[in-house]
C-alpha cells in the first residue's frame, strides 16, 4: 500500500514539473530546486504519486546521477506509487544492476510487495532479468556477512571488557 505523501510546499504542477525534471535528468533543474525547496525531494506526480526518485530509476542510466543526489537530500527511498511500485521495483523492472545495488545499498526494503503481491526480485525475474535478480541473491549475503562481523565483534568487545575487569 501507497505510504501517503508529506505535505508539500509547492504546488501540483510544481510538484509535476519536478518529478518531470528527475525523469529528463535536468540536473541543473533538480539541484536549484532541492537547495530551494528541501521538501521537493518528497514531491509525486499527482495523477500516479510517483517520486523523482521513481521517474529517476525508471529513465534509465541517464539519471543515475540524479538519483544519488535524491537520495542524499533524503528522498523516501521506498515510496510506492499508486501501483504499490517503488524505485526499487522499477529499477528491477528495467533491468538497471546499478540502480538495485544502489538502492539496496542505501536501505531500500526488498521485502515490499506492489499490489499484485510482488517483491523487487519476484519482478526482476518475471521481466527476464537474471543479472538483476542476482543483485538480491548479493545483497543477502552482505547481510548475513555483516550481521555475522557484528555477533563477532560484540563478542570480542565483550571479552575485552572481561579481561580488563579481571586485570
Amino acid at each position: 500500500m501507497a505510504k501517503a505523501p508529506p505535505v508539500l510546499t509547492g504546488t501540483a504542477i510544481e510538484q509535476r514539473d519536478f518529478v518531470t525534471a528527475c525523469w529528463n535528468n535536468q540536473m541543473d533543474s533538480v539541484v536549484d530546486t532541492v537547495a530551494r525547496a528541501p521538501d521537493a525531494v518528497h514531491c509525486r506526480r499527482p495523477d500516479t504519486q510517483d517520486t523523482g526518485l521513481t521517474y529517476a530509476a525508471a529513465s534509465g542510466s541517464m539519471a543515475y546521477d540524479v538519483a544519488v543526489i535524491l537520495i542524499g537530500a533524503g528522498a523516501d527511498i521506498d515510496a510506492q506509487n499508486n501501483n504499490g511500485m517503488t524505485p526499487l521495483m522499477i529499477g528491477a523492472k528495467g533491468g538497471s544492476e546499478a540502480y538495485v545495488e544502489l538502492f539496496l545499498a542505501r536501505g531500500a526494503d526488498p521485502s515490499l510487495r506492489d499490489k499484485e503481491g510482488r517483491t523487487a526480485e519476484d519482478i526482476a525475474i518475471a521481466s527476464g532479468r537474471q543479472s538483476v535478480a542476482d543483485e538480491f541473491e548479493k545483497h543477502r549475503r552482505r547481510e548475513a556477512r555483516a550481521a555475522e562481523e557484528a555477533v563477532q565483534r560484540a563478542a570480542a568487545e565483550k571479552e575485552k571488557a572481561l579481561r580488563e575487569d579481571i586485570a
